[in-house]
């Protein structure tokens, strides 16, 4: 099962000038869920130290996607923004996903 931040993705995908790169973030999210490599400027381990799930980011020119796999269930949660919104978008991604484990 995949959760989703559904209302980040409607957002970015209402603006033309993202579309493009909506496109490439769901492409590498498909390349990930493959277990195909990536680089590291396209996607990268983000998790804080001493954290046991890990974190990780995907991103292109102006979008991020942030995300973990809870691996005794499967689950998936994402969390998606822009550049110019990382730190916030981070902090929220983080308190998805703390309230999800914590249920």
């Amino acid at each position: 099962m995949i959760y989703v931040c559904l209302m980040n993705f409607m957002n970015i995908k209402h603006e033309a000038n993202l579309v493009k790169q909506l496109k490439t973030i769901l492409a590498r999210m498909n390349d990930v869920a493959n277990q195909k490599l990536l680089p590291h400027n396209k996607f990268k381990d983000i998790t804080p130290q001493k954290e046991k799930i890990k974190e990780f980011e995907i991103k292109t020119g102006d979008l991020r996607v942030y995300l973990i796999k809870e691996h005794l269930t499967g689950h998936i949660i994402i969390f998606a923004g822009k550049k110019n919104s990382q730190k916030e978008d981070i902090r929220k991604f983080r308190s998805l996903k703390k309230s999800y484990l914590n249920q």
